[in-house]
């Protein structure tokens, strides 16, 4: 198939004869996206003003999307990634993820078949996502997949529009995967903003990068749990039940300049996605898990003087009866005697193991 079969393809003029053999074309030329992008030439998608998840669909299958600048796209069902390379060029325009069921699980708007056990890299950047949904789901069902998963995110923006943050609601759900990056992100209004790896049997995710984030309003910030070789560093939360949460099977983890403000003011509880002892703290590490070599530096929660809060602790380590597999390092770490006037609040509960360079806290 040549690129000059579809020199352009308009995809809301088209008929269903055009798009039927457009999509075969697609298929016959396998998961590469660059076949694909060969054989489509362009995936340039105009809003039709109704419902665009068909033609995003299409566009997708070819590898390479280009959103309208400024546009709003109308979506109704959630979109799959095929395997092979993707990518989504943004243009600062907004996906207004409206599903038309909503019984079950919440659904996700980007998400790759997890039974298929075949490679995907996906990258996009520059648009946002607005809707009561997962943005970014991908992962496998196999729990040792004999395939690669890379998603490389930039300057996207999401908002559930949901002041109540809807449970099961957030940015990133992310499994299995390798040298990814997600970077310059604002969410707001979600559940849980990010989950990083999987618990054993599930191979771990390692080589993950996150940086730059604002996160605002949500149950839970962050969930780590089966991740080897992580970099986190320039992200702050404001407004949540509980900040950053470190599970089981955690390794290699250089954090710096993590922020947390406002924990667990009234009305605010931790995910249901993480344990209920982390609810009200801002850096929690589980009981008996594996965190091997787990660095946080200049980092600092702050008291912004609110009443009636639920905050426990700023920092609580969890006890470990095999101190061979917990060691966790605070080094120039700001943390407040006193937090969002809560009467349970202790900035310290270490029942493990760490170590802290820096100012002592309860000096």
């Amino acid at each position: 198939m040549s690129k000059s079969s579809f020199p352009y393809l308009d995809l809301n003029r088209a008929t269903l004869l055009e798009k039927a053999s457009f999509q075969e074309a697609l298929n016959n030329v396998g998961g590469d996206a660059a076949a694909r992008a060969v054989a489509g030439a362009t995936a340039a998608v105009i809003p039709n003003g109704v419902d665009d998840t068909g033609n995003l669909q299409i566009a997708l299958n070819m590898g390479v999307v280009i959103l309208a600048k400024g546009a709003k796209y109308r979506v109704t069902k959630g979109l799959t990634v095929r395997p092979g390379r993707t990518i989504i060029v943004g243009n600062n325009s907004t996906i207004l993820f409206r599903p038309a069921e909503r019984a079950g699980a919440v659904p996700s708007l980007f998400s790759n078949d997890s039974k298929v056990v075949e490679s995907v890299d996906f990258s996009a950047r520059d648009f946002s996502i607005e809707g009561s949904c997962v943005a970014l789901e991908f992962g496998f069902l196999s729990a040792k997949p004999k395939a690669g998963l890379r998603v490389i995110i930039d300057s996207l923006h999401f908002n559930t529009m949901d002041g109540s943050r809807p449970m099961g609601t957030g940015f990133a759900i992310i499994k299995q995967a390798d040298f990814s990056s997600f970077s310059n992100l604002k969410i707001y209004n979600c559940d849980l903003a990010f989950s990083v790896g999987s618990k054993s049997p599930d191979r771990n995710s390692t080589q993950i990068i996150l940086q730059n984030h604002f996160v605002s309003q949500v149950n839970t910030g962050y969930r780590f749990e089966g991740v080897d070789k992580l970099v986190t560093q320039n992200i702050d939360i404001a407004n949540c039940g509980s900040g950053f949460c470190w599970l089981g099977s955690n390794a290699r983890h250089s954090c710096s300049a993590l922020h947390v403000e406002s924990l667990s003011t009234n009305g605010y509880k931790s995910s249901p996605k993480v344990p209920l002892s982390s609810s009200g703290t801002a850096f929690y590490f589980e009981d008996n898990a594996q965190n091997e070599d787990i660095v946080i530096s200049c980092s600092d929660v702050i008291d912004m003087k609110g009443q009636v809060g639920n905050a426990r602790a700023s920092i609580f380590v969890g006890r470990c009866d095999n101190p061979a597999i917990q060691s966790i390092y605070f080094n120039q770490c700001t943390i407040p005697p006193l937090c969002e006037g809560s009467a349970v609040y202790q900035p310290l509960v270490i029942r493990g193991y760490i170590e802290w360079s820096g100012k002592w806290p309860l000096l």
